[in-house]
């Protein structure tokens, strides 16, 4: 029989306790992602069975329909003439104005086309002005 010296009893000791640090070290994660995995599944299932519970969209037909009278009105504005004092002071509160307190007859020719050269709203991408 071979018997094993103390040495090689001690070595074969720590590669067997070392061997088993390792294993549990590489369970470790592997059991906390099949966790994980079983709790993604489980919200999935969850979320669809939520869904199928909710009721149905409502079909063209349940839709809202648009008013048959305008709800908004479109006016020209024009701005006052004495809008900013000539000596530039600046303007108290109480020396302000209503603004866009009167309107403006639109022109014979309808609205005024939009010019090619000036922009449109911030971020329109056009030059401004």
């Amino acid at each position: 029989m071979n018997a094993l010296s103390g040495t090689q009893q001690h070595a074969l000791d720590a590669l067997v306790e070392t061997a088993a640090s390792d294993l549990i070290i590489g369970i470790g994660p592997f059991i906390a992602g099949i966790v994980v995995t079983i709790v993604l599944i489980l919200a999935v299932r969850l979320g669809i069975n939520w869904r199928a519970s909710e009721p149905p969209p409502p079909t063209p037909e349940e839709q809202p329909h648009a008013p048959s009278l305008r709800t908004h009105v479109e006016e020209i504005r024009e701005a006052d003439e004495e809008a900013f004092p000539a000596d530039g002071h600046r303007l108290m509160p109480y020396e302000l104005k209503q603004y866009g307190s009167h309107g403006v007859e639109p022109p014979e020719k309808g609205v005024p086309e939009k010019d090619q050269n000036k922009g449109g709203g911030f971020g329109s991408g056009g030059v401004g002005g």
